[in-house]
């Protein structure tokens, strides 16, 4: 799994042939306690890395918990 975060602050997450392989048969991923620590490490570091990115507007956007997000 990539993340590629973009200079107007939009971004794909690209998955490898043997993760969509893996997420279409299992319907999941799964991290050893290891791994799962490596991914949120990944995660934390990539969410300060877009928060920079983001435009002024997009910066102090506040989502609520019941709020619906639509993708396009």
């Amino acid at each position: 799994m990539k993340f590629v975060q973009y200079e107007n602050g939009s971004a794909d997450i690209k998955f490898s042939f043997k993760e969509r392989l893996i997420l279409l048969i299992r319907g999941k991923l799964t991290f050893d306690a290891l791994s799962f620590r490596h991914v949120g490490n990944t995660l934390f570091k990539m969410v300060i890395d877009f928060q920079r990115r983001f435009p002024e507007e997009i910066k102090n956007v506040n989502t609520h918990i019941d709020q619906e997000v639509k993708g396009k």
